[in-house]
């Protein structure tokens, strides 16, 4: 496709709506010399020359729509035009078509397929004439979508997601949505293997859901929300690595510390007043500052020991093994590698019947 018929339309936004009729005007010239190159009388392929011709009348009619301000529809004869003969010109209008017309997850799409042709050096049409403009272009859309990126845990697999009617898989991930709530629904490989989450996406920042296995209890924690980094292009889907690994254990663990110390305070206060009612039920009757006239037998301290002595020991229980557990999540937390082929070893906690079970 020669550059003479659609440079001077689609190299830049026009200016205003007068500019724009006079660019068009200025192009019918050239736009009907065009014609006899692509005819099918020159005795070239039939369908190449239809498909090119195709390319053009959908191009001036995407550009007169978008001059009349129908963007929607002027988005839908540039993307037939582009599927008859792709092109940067086309992209470079498309990419403006959807941003007028308020798409700007597409108009991002757009743009980020022209930046990626090649530089120029021979005809304009094969390349990004207007990087930078559309580079630009690139970093004001960013601001005004959110991405929605997945971290899968070691040893879980998915059949896929679910997010707005759309079945996507784990690789179309990470995701650019229009910011708001969205209901997420993951799909693991058996039928009731299936998961809810609703995760809000921010402008211009990147949201990112780590999925666990199925069989453990429900994440509590939000989803992590952060900045852009280098292009602001979110890393593709993974799993989750050694050092997210660790910053899970470390926040594991430190939240261990904080349960067991405050399971070791309750067990000294009610350690304390069972040794209080102990020691009171001894001294009653000995002469010990305790008159015990008409109160032979000191029932209510009794009961009160009694009631004590189990809660105590169930503390001292609960309290040993959060500590027991602490502590073996804080030795993966914080240990190093022994070496650079060593596999990272990972830690989960599950329910039991007993309590919980740690899996190494």
């Amino acid at each position: 496709m020669s550059s003479a018929g659609m440079s001077s339309t689609v190299r830049s936004q026009p200016e205003s709506e007068s500019d724009a009729t006079s660019e068009v005007e200025a192009e019918s010239d050239d736009d009907a010399s065009e014609e006899s190159d692509v005819s099918p009388s020159q005795g070239g392929n039939p369908f190449k020359d239809a498909l090119m011709q195709e390319a053009y009348d959908r191009f001036d009619e995407g550009n007169e729509l978008f001059l009349d301000r129908r963007y929607a529809e002027a988005v839908a004869a540039y993307e037939r035009s582009y599927a008859a003969v792709p092109n940067g010109y086309v992209l470079y209008n498309l990419g403006l078509a959807y941003e007028k017309a308020g798409d700007y997850v597409r108009a991002l799409d757009a743009n980020l397929r022209y930046v990626a042709l090649p530089d120029c050096v021979g005809e304009e049409y094969l390349c990004a004439a207007n990087r930078d403009e559309v580079e630009a272009t690139i970093t004001k859309l960013r601001a005004k979508v959110g991405t929605l990126s997945v971290m899968i845990d070691e040893g879980v697999e998915l059949r896929g997601f679910e997010i707005d009617g759309r079945f996507l898989p784990a690789e179309d991930f990470p995701l650019v949505l229009t910011p708001g709530r969205y209901e997420l629904r993951v799909r693991g490989l058996r039928r009731n293997e299936i998961r809810t989450r609703e995760v809000e996406i921010v402008p211009g920042q990147i949201t990112s859901l780590v999925i666990g296995p199925f069989n453990a209890p429900e994440p509590t924690f939000d989803p992590i929300v952060r900045e852009p980094e280098g292009d602001g292009i979110a890393a593709p889907t993974s799993r989750l690595d050694e050092q997210e690994r660790r910053r899970r254990l470390r926040i594991a663990f430190y939240s261990g510390v904080g349960v067991t110390a405050a399971s070791g305070v309750a067990t000294a206060v009610v350690g304390g007043l069972a040794l209080q009612a102990h020691g009171e039920f001894e001294n009653r009757c000995r002469g010990e500052g305790v008159d015990c006239t008409g109160q032979p037998f000191p029932e209510d301290a009794f009961n009160r020991v009694e009631q004590l002595r189990p809660v105590t020991g169930a503390l001292i229980g609960v309290t040993a093994g959060l500590g027991i557990t602490t502590v073996v999540l804080g030795l993966f937390a914080f240990s190093e590698r022994q070496g650079p082929g060593a596999r990272a070893s990972v830690t989960r906690i599950e329910p039991s019947p007993g309590g919980v079970r740690l899996r190494f």
